[in-house]
């Protein structure tokens, strides 16, 4: 059990650190003047973007990788899928927060009429507004470390007229496909566009404007973050190795 978590830590943190690198170079082209020699006025330019483009394709030929071509790279395709687990637990956490969250505003709100709660009378008493955000926030990160989880797994909401009259091996090519034609430009068009969107917020160091939360940069943040999440699933799904509901162990 110990080892289990500790599989999915690593493998966590080998997500959120790789997402790291790149919300850095997409961020650092977005919103610094980045130093020589990717300054246009030295005759060399890589954007931000394109970095960016660079490393996720780096990664995902990594996990593309098939066994007898580098033996050592299976392991990183069980610590993502690990990884993938636990930040499906804390998305489930998140979700339980959020309900919780509306509770407490609703009861205080519809039930006693109080604009803030605790009362405006006590010391660490916080606006409807901030718990309202909150929970919206806390929804966010729910859907961004859940959608692509269920992605990995094939069980986000699907019409199956056709499945049951396919024999398995055209319905994995079909998923391939899709994995090939949506999900990568799809995560890599969140994960480009978002950095930009994120990255000035992070600039700004903005918080809310209506007595809310002090963190929207990090909101704006899993916009990108989800976007990079898609696109390690898409280059698993592409690989075929498939994962039963999730608990993070790969199948062969």
């Amino acid at each position: 059990m110990i080892q289990s978590w500790s599989r999915s830590a690593q493998g966590a943190a080998v997500l959120l650190l790789a997402f790291a690198i790149l919300f850095a170079l997409g961020g650092w082209g977005a919103i610094g003047k980045p130093p020589k020699p990717f300054v246009p006025a030295e005759g060399f330019f890589i954007s931000g973007t394109g970095l960016q483009t660079i490393a996720l394709a780096v990664l995902c030929a990594l996990i593309l990788a098939r066994q007898g071509t580098a033996s050592g790279l299976l392991g990183l395709v069980v610590a993502l899928d690990a990884g993938l687990a636990l930040l499906w637990r804390i998305a489930a956490l998140a979700a339980l927060v959020t309900v919780s969250l509306i509770f407490l505003w609703a009861s205080g709100r519809f039930l006693f009429g109080m604009s803030a709660f605790p009362p405006a009378s006590f010391p660490f008493s916080l606006a409807e507004t901030w718990w309202i955000e909150v929970a919206l926030a806390s929804l966010g990160l729910s859907l961004t470390l859940s959608i692509p989880a269920i992605l990995r797994t094939g069980e986000h909401v699907t019409i199956d007229i056709l499945s049951p009259l396919l024999a398995p091996r055209v319905h994995r090519w079909i998923m391939r496909v899709g994995s090939l034609v949506l999900g990568l430009p799809v995560g890599w068009l969140l994960l480009t566009k978002g950095s930009h969107l994120a990255a000035r917020s992070w600039q700004q160091w903005e918080s809310s404007q209506n007595f809310g939360i002090e963190f929207v940069f990090l909101v704006k943040t899993l916009v990108p973050l989800m976007g990079f999440l898609i696109a390690v699933v898409a280059a698993l799904n592409l690989r075929g190795t498939p994962v039963q509901k999730y608990t993070g162990h790969t199948g062969p």
